[in-house]
Formats: C-alpha cells, structure tokens, sequence
C-alpha cells in the first residue's frame, strides 16, 4: 500500500458575465455558467426595472449593477430590484452606500499609485475592480498581466479584472497566479 498525497482542489477564477443596459433581455440566456452577471447601468429608473426583469430570469446567480458615471446620489431603486452588489468610480459620493445592505466594488485605474493601493485595503469595499478598456482583443498581453500583477501584489481585497471573450484556460491560469480573483467578460 501506498500513502496517497492528498489532493487539494484546484482554485476556481469567478467568472462575472458583463451586460450592457440596452442589450440585457436579449443576452440573458447567454451567460448559463457565468458566476454573477454585472448590468451596466447609465440611467437609474430604466436600469433598475431591467435589473429586475434579467435578474428573475436568472435569479440563480448574484447580479450587480454598474454605476458607469458619478452622478448618482442614491442607489435604492438599484437595491429594490434585486441588484446584490454595485460597481462605482472613485469619485461616487459616500452617500450612496448610507447602511444599504449591497456588496461594494470599486473601480480603480492603473494609474493610482502604490500607496493609494495599499489604502484601498482597509476601505469599507468588498472588492476591487481594475478599470481599463474593454477586452474585445483575441487574447490579453504581457502589459495586461503586468497591470494586474501589479494590483494582485498589493491587494487583500479580491481582484477583478476584465478579459477577452475568447480568454484561454492558460490565460486564466495565468490571471488566477498573478492575484487575480475574477474576470469580467463583456457578452455581445
């Protein structure tokens, strides 16, 4: 007989399907897998009622909302739909969040230096989101990697970042060794 080494389960990368505002009833049924779906939101009412709608469809997985601009001075109706957790810029007002029971992800940029990185892990955020522009690319670059290396080096916070469509297990492999936590993959 032989001692078995024991196996450990291999770490799983969150999949978050991304939808835009306008496109979302029609895309739904294309994001079975994903592990949460994110709405992109530019109009509060008509966000929320679509929030609603795509989330009972789909009401097995978490869905968020993303705030693509800062205006926003309250987040309730988002809540009253369904939405599980939110996205937003930097320069959101505190306010929004005022003891609303709703997963908090904010959206950085590369170009926040390292001291305001390592400030982000003692913020009242959930998780942090790397912003860039979308991934429609076939794969993602050795600059991508850089980036989120870089991120994943300072974080405690979950990392989420965007990928391509098209991402490769060798990719996500790749992602998931540099502190990645989750990607986010736009569905067209």
């Amino acid at each position: 007989f032989r001692l078995r080494p024991a196996t450990t389960p291999r770490p799983k990368i969150q999949l978050v399907a991304s939808l835009a505002q306008e496109d979302a009833e029609n895309l739904v049924n294309h994001i079975t897998g994903a592990d949460a779906a994110l709405l992109r939101i530019s109009n509060l009412n008509s966000g929320s009622q679509t929030l609603k709608k795509v989330s009972q469809d789909m009401a097995d997985i978490p869905w968020g909302g993303w705030l693509e601009t800062s205006g926003w001075v309250e987040i309730s109706p988002l809540i009253k739909a369904g939405c599980d957790f939110v996205v937003f810029p930097t320069n959101t007002p505190l306010t929004i969040f005022n003891k609303e029971e709703v997963g908090k992800i904010l959206e950085v940029e590369a170009s926040l230096s390292d001291s305001l990185l390592r400030v982000l892990n003692g913020l009242p955020i959930d998780a942090v989101f790397f912003a860039a522009e979308e991934k429609t690319d076939l794969s993602l670059t050795w600059q991508d990697l850089m980036r989120f290396q870089r991120l994943g080096d300072w974080l405690t916070k979950p990392l989420l970042v965007p990928a391509p469509p098209k991402v490769t297990n060798n990719e996500l492999q790749t992602l998931w060794e540099a502190g990645v936590d989750g990607v986010v993959v736009t569905v067209t």
